[in-house]
Formats: C-alpha cells, structure tokens, sequence
C-alpha cells in the first residue's frame, strides 16, 4: 500500500475513534480524564486527541480503540450504526508504526 493511501486511512480512523470517543463524553457522560488516566495516558494528550488538535499513529489510536470497544462494546455499536460510522480492518503495516513518546 502506499505512504498516502496508509495516512488517508490513518486519518480516517481517527475521525472515527474520535467521534465514538466524544458521543461517549457527550451523550453519555463519560469522564475524559478517568479514561485517559485508565489508558494510562496524560489527560491533556487524550484531550488533543477527543478535541481534534492532535492525530494519533496506530499504537496509541489502537490502545483507546481497544479500550472503549472493552468497556463499551454494545453501546458503540450502536452508536456506529446510528452515526454511519464503519471501521475498516486494520492492515498488517498498521502495527509497524513507531509509536510517539509522550
């Protein structure tokens, strides 16, 4: 695949896991900065990200992906179906990104 086709994608799901992530904020008030604090990660970066001032590489994208889909499974899809959201498979190059110190 190349380099644009694999960014485009990334962006993509960003969009996408963004916009489950503020639905949940929003419409059912869960609280950003305990699910940044559970993910351990530094609530302002969680906050970048839900805020759309910061686009994550997969390994952070894919660890709060993973996270709400654990907790919040039936609900997001749901959501995703209400919304017109679908996450497309992740490609085997996804995982090979070097993950941002943060």
């Amino acid at each position: 695949m190349n380099d644009i086709s694999s960014v485009l994608k990334r962006k993509k799901r960003n969009k996408d896991i963004r916009q489950l992530c503020n639905i949940l904020h929003d419409k059912y008030y869960i609280d950003k900065s305990k699910v940044a604090r559970a993910m351990k990660l530094p609530v302002q970066y969680y906050y970048d990200f839900v805020a759309d001032t910061r686009d994550l590489l997969y390994p952070n994208l894919i660890k709060i992906e993973s996270f709400i889909f654990d907790l919040y499974d039936p609900l997001l899809e749901y959501e995703m179906e209400r919304n017109n959201i679908h996450l497309d498979p992740l490609d085997d190059d996804s995982d090979n990104q070097i993950s941002l110190n943060i």
